[in-house]
């Protein structure tokens, strides 16, 4: 799958891979879009959060799949430090 941060492409994650993206204080959109290059259509929704002296470590999952027709969304949602396993 495809991830973006703010709407710039990172690049592309594998199944189970587990990656960290270090990133100055500000709000924040992350999105993941299948990797399809037969379909024109890619579907995702994007999670908003904050990096603040407070808040300094975001851990994100995606959560499920919503599959449709042509296209397959991807749902993200916020993850414990137990969920994530060591990269």
């Amino acid at each position: 799958m495809e991830i973006f941060l703010n709407g710039i492409r990172l690049g592309c994650l594998k199944y189970d891979e587990v990656i960290r993206i270090p990133v100055p204080y500000g709000h924040y959109t992350v999105m993941m879009k299948f990797l399809d290059h037969k379909m024109s259509k890619y579907k995702g929704i994007g999670l908003e959060f904050d990096v603040t002296p407070y808040n300094r470590i975001v851990y994100l999952k995606a959560a499920r799949v919503i599959p449709g027709y042509m296209t397959n969304t991807v749902i993200l949602e916020p993850a414990t430090p137990e969920e994530m396993r060591p990269l």
